[in-house]
C-alpha cells in the first residue's frame, strides 16, 4: 500500500508519524526517556562496524537533504537549536564524560585528517583561514578580550587536569619549537651579517669570506712582489688560489702588478654626469638596456643584440678625431611625458665648463686621447637630450636612462610594451 502511495499521501503519511512520535516522547517520563537511550546506546554498541557505517551514511544523507530544502530562518532557528543543546550536554557532564568526549573528538580529527588528499587538506586550510579573518574581523574589542581571557583559562584548566607524562612530554615540544626558533634565528642573523668584505691581496677583488682561501707558500712564486712574499699568509680568492697552485710561471692575467690597478678617478671625471661623459666618448656602441619604473628601479637588457668582428682602432683612425662631440650628435634620447618625470633632472644637465674641463684633463693623461682635436664651437644644449611627450598621445612612456654600469651603452627608458631602439 505505501508503494502505492502519491507524493502528497506520504507527505502526509510523514508527518502524522512525526507528530506522533513527538507527542510519544513528550509525554514519557524520566525514566521512560532513561530507558530508551539506554536501548540506543546498548543498539549502538552491539552493532557492527559495517551496520554503524551505513547508519551514519543514512543519517548524513537525510540531514543533507533536510538541510538543502530548509530556509534561513528555519537554518539560524537549528544552529540555536544545536547550540543550546551542546551547552546544556557539556554543563552536566562529569570530568570523565568531558575528556573521553575530547578524546573522541581528537580521535575523530585526526582519523579524517590522515584519510584526507592534498586537495582536502588546502581546502581545509583555505576555510579555517577565512572564518578566522571574519571572525576576528567583526569581534570588537571586548569580544576579542574576553576570547584571550577563555583561551587563557583553557590553557590553565588543561594543564592542572595534565598528568606528568603529559606535561613533560608538552615541556618536550616546547623545547624542540625554542630550539628550532633559535637555530632559524641565527643562521637568519649569520645570512644577513655576511658581507662582501674581503680583498683578494693579488687581483684586489672583494669577496664574501666563502670565496677566498689563505695561501701559505708565498716565496716559491718568484712573480710576486716583494710585499706579498714578506707576509707569512696571503688571503686569495678561488682564481688566483688555482693559480698560484699549479705550474705556471707568470703571474696571475688580473693581478695588480700587471698593470691591472685603475687608480681613482680625477674629480674632472668624476663630475661629469652620463649625458656629458657621452659626449666625450670616441666610441659609441648601442645596446637596448631598459630601466624599470620606479625611484630604484634596476637596470635590464631588452631584445637581442648583434655583435660584429672589428678591429677597434682602425674603425677609430676613420672616424673624426673632433670632441667634443655635439649634443645632437650624441645618440641618446631621453622621451618623458614632462620634465617633472625624469628621476633625476641633473643627469641629464650639459655644462660646457665641466666637459672642457674633463676633455683637457684626457688629452693631457690619456693616450688614447693624446691626438684628439678641442672643437671649442661645439653645440651642447640639453634641449637636443629629452624629447617631452604629451601624456594625453602616449600614457605608457618612461624616461629613457643610461646605463651605470656601461657609460658606452645606451639605454631606453621606454614603455614596456612599446620599447624601441631610439637613436
Amino acid at each position: 500500500m505505501v508503494n502505492k502511495e502519491t507524493v502528497t499521501q506520504r507527505k502526509r503519511r510523514l508527518e502524522k508519524e512525526k507528530r506522533k512520535r513527538q507527542e510519544k516522547l513528550s509525554q514519557e517520563s524520566e525514566e521512560g526517556k532513561l530507558i530508551r537511550l539506554e536501548k540506543c546506546r546498548k543498539r549502538h554498541i552491539e552493532a557492527s562496524e559495517e551496520e554503524r557505517n551505513a547508519e551514519r551514511i543514512r543519517v548524513r544523507e537525510r540531514v543533507n537533504k533536510l538541510r538543502a530544502n530548509e530556509t534561513l530562518e528555519e537554518r539560524i532557528s537549528r544552529l540555536e537549536q544545536d547550540r543550546l543543546r551542546h551547552e546544556h550536554a557539556r554543563s552536566i557532564e562529569t570530568p570523565e564524560q568531558h575528556f573521553s568526549r575530547l578524546e573522541q573528538v581528537r580521535t575523530r580529527i585526526a582519523q579524517t585528517r590522515a584519510n584526507e588528499t592534498v586537495e582536502e587538506y588546502i581546502s581545509r586550510l583555505e576555510r579555517d583561514r577565512l572564518r578566522h579573518e571574519e571572525l576576528r574581523a567583526e569581534e570588537t574589542v571586548e569580544e576579542y578580550i574576553s576570547w584571550l581571557e577563555q583561551d587563557r583559562l583553557r590553557h590553565e584548566r588543561l594543564r592542572l587536569n595534565e598528568t606528568p607524562e603529559e606535561h613533560e612530554a608538552r615541556l618536550q615540544r616546547l623545547r624542540i619549537e625554542y630550539a628550532q626558533r633559535k637555530a632559524n634565528t641565527e643562521e637568519f642573523n649569520k645570512t644577513i651579517n655576511t658581507f662582501c668584505d674581503r680583498n683578494c691581496d693579488i687581483c684586489e677583488k672583494k669577496c664574501y669570506p666563502d670565496q677566498v682561501a689563505n695561501y701559505q707558500n708565498v716565496t716559491s712564486k718568484s712573480y710576486l712582489p716583494q710585499e706579498l712574499t714578506e707576509k707569512d699568509i696571503i688571503i686569495v680568492c678561488h682564481r688566483c688560489h688555482t693559480h698560484l697552485k699549479s705550474s705556471k710561471t707568470q703571474c696571475p692575467s688580473k693581478a695588480y702588478w700587471n698593470n691591472m690597478r685603475p687608480g681613482d678617478i680625477p674629480d674632472e671625471i668624476k663630475a661629469l654626469t652620463k649625458v656629458e661623459r657621452r659626449l666625450l666618448m670616441r666610441i659609441i656602441p648601442y645596446v637596448n638596456v631598459i630601466k624599470f619604473d620606479g625611484r630604484f628601479g634596476q637596470y635590464g637588457f631588452k631584445g637581442q643584440a648583434t655583435l660584429f668582428a672589428l678591429d677597434i682602432f682602425e674603425v677609430t683612425d676613420k672616424l673624426q678625431n673632433i670632441l667634443p662631440r655635439s649634443s645632437d650628435d650624441t645618440g641618446l634620447v631621453v622621451i618623458t611625458e614632462t620634465l617633472e618625470n625624469l628621476n633625476s633632472s641633473r643627469e641629464y644637465r650639459i655644462s660646457r665648463e665641466r666637459v672642457y674641463a674633463a676633455l683637457r684633463w684626457l688629452i693631457a693623461n690619456n693616450p688614447l686621447y693624446h691626438d684628439v682635436t678641442v672643437n671649442n664651437s661645439a653645440r651642447l644644449e640639453t634641449q637636443d637630450i629629452i624629447r617631452v611627450i604629451p601624456a594625453e598621445t602616449n600614457q605608457q612612456q618612461n624616461t629613457v636612462n643610461e646605463s651605470n654600469a656601461a657609460p658606452s651603452t645606451r639605454s631606453a627608458y621606454v614603455s614596456i610594451d612599446k620599447r624601441k631602439n631610439v637613436s
